[in-house]
């Protein structure tokens, strides 16, 4: 919730909307809902609508194409050519070992300046 927030401080012009992700395709033929009600004694509390987002119907291309790193482990549940498969692969393994590579640096930084304290 706070990075939504964020969001919208740094970045005025972008939107902030809810969505679901559904990503069992045995629901296909179920009645999916776009948004959620709770009432309370009779009165509607809170009430949110959002974009229901179906997993197995996105492009697994597109989602390369504009980079959206969040959901590169869910491209196998997605349509996909069997070729990509492997750039998506890629791309993950990239993106995990560059942050273990910032993890190993900022701990690296962290020993120098608690070293350097100590010593002098």
């Amino acid at each position: 919730m706070a990075q939504d927030y964020d969001v919208t401080l740094k970045r005025p012009g972008l939107g902030v909307y809810g969505a679901v992700f559904y990503i069992n395709e045995a629901d296909r033929n179920k009645s999916l809902p776009s948004f959620f009600e709770r009432r309370i004694l009779g009165k509607t509390r809170n009430y949110y609508e959002f974009d229901v987002i179906k997993i197995w119907e996105l492009e697994a291309e597109t989602i390369l194409r504009q980079k959206i790193t969040g959901l590169l482990s869910l491209v196998p549940l997605m349509k996909y050519n069997p070729k990509l498969i492997k750039k998506f692969a890629r791309k993950v393994s990239q993106k995990v070992e560059r942050k273990v590579e910032r993890k190993v640096e900022q701990r690296g930084n962290f020993r120098v300046l608690f070293g350097q304290f100590w010593l002098s």
